[in-house]
């Protein structure tokens, strides 16, 4: 998208982020479906795609974590990457707001976790990309995801080990 390069700052995502998460959260799951602004419109999708709700609903449990990233110049939310633990696995989020995206903000929020991760444990991590998704694919490889399986004959799953 040929957007300028930002230097966001992170802070760490919580339950209060849930409005922002669900926009993420969507985006992640339909990078070509972007809906009107409003945070209702997010929630109401939330509600109703039964994809999403796993990785949303009571955000904060044992095992969940995330960065936000917001812009260093107007303060605004512009993007987010959580992790969640499902038993044994660690599935990752990632999304980046519209306007952000190609500016760097993604890789930025990848790093920022890949590095906190074995903090807390973690050894591998995995998460979905649809096919079609070139850009997040390319992404996802260069910071060392490899694919390992395929998922409804929409999504890659691509994993990580730490």
């Amino acid at each position: 998208m040929g957007a300028e390069t930002r230097t966001p700052r992170f802070r760490q995502a919580t339950a209060e982020d849930m409005s922002f998460l669900k926009k993420m959260c969507f985006l992640a799951f339909y990078p070509d479906r972007s809906l009107e602004a409003s945070s209702e419109a997010y929630d109401e999708a939330a509600k109703s795609e039964p994809l999403l709700s796993p990785y949303l609903d009571g955000f904060g449990r044992a095992g969940d974590f995330g960065f936000i990233a917001v812009d260093s110049e107007t303060g605004a939310d512009i993007g987010a990457i959580w992790r969640r633990r499902f038993g044994e696995k660690n599935e990752l989020s990632i999304a980046v707001d519209v306007g952000a995206q190609g500016s760097g903000v993604g890789e930025r929020l990848m790093r920022e976790l890949l590095a906190q991760a074995p903090e807390d444990g973690v050894t591998e991590l995995e998460l979905w990309v649809r096919h079609d998704n070139t850009r997040a694919q390319s992404l996802y490889q260069k910071v060392g995801f490899v694919a390992s399986a395929e998922l409804h004959d929409v999504y890659q799953v691509m994993t990580i080990r730490l």
